[in-house]
C-alpha cells in the first residue's frame, strides 16, 4: 500500500491510499481533498496513520487465520492417531449442537458445569479431545 496525491479537474488534490495487486492498482480509501499545501500535508499524515491501522488489522487477520489452521491440523492429527472415522469437517458439524450449562449454586457459590446429552459421535469426539487436552 502506498499514498497517492491525485490532482483533480477542479485544481484540488485528493489524497488516496492505493494497493497494487497482480499489476493492477486499486483505490483502497480516499482520505480527502485539499487546496492548500497545509491541507494536503494534513491529509497525507492522516493517510499514513490509516495505512498503519490497516497493516495492523491485516496482521491480526493473518494471526487469526494461522491459529485456525493450526487448530484444524492438530484436530486432524489427533483424529488420525485415534483411528477415528470422524473427519475434521464432520467434527466441525458435530460441535455446532454440543451444549453445556455453566451454573453457580446459590448456597455454595461454586461454579458447576453440566454437559448436556450428546449423540454417540459427539461423545466419541468429546472423549478424543479430552484425552489430548
Amino acid at each position: 500500500m502506498f499514498i497517492r496525491k491525485n490532482k483533480n479537474r477542479s485544481g484540488s488534490v485528493s489524497v488516496q491510499i492505493i494497493s497494487k495487486y497482480s499489476g493492477k492498482y486499486k483505490v483502497i480509501k480516499t482520505i480527502g481533498s485539499g487546496w492548500t499545501p497545509q491541507e494536503i500535508k494534513f491529509l497525507y499524515q492522516q493517510a499514513r496513520q490509516e495505512i498503519s491501522r490497516l497493516r495492523h488489522r491485516i496482521d491480526g487477520h493473518i494471526c487469526i487465520a494461522f491459529a485456525a489452521y493450526t487448530v484444524f491440523k492438530e484436530l486432524e492429527r489427533i483424529l488420525y492417531k485415534e483411528k477415528s472415522q470422524i473427519t475434521v469437517n464432520r467434527a466441525a458439524e458435530l460441535t455446532h449442537n454440543m451444549y453445556q450449562l455453566n451454573i453457580i449454586l446459590p448456597e455454595s457459590k461454586q461454579p458447576k458445569t453440566i454437559l448436556l446429552k450428546m449423540t454417540a459421535e459427539q461423545a466419541e469426539l468429546y472423549r478424543i479431545i479430552q484425552k489430548y487436552c
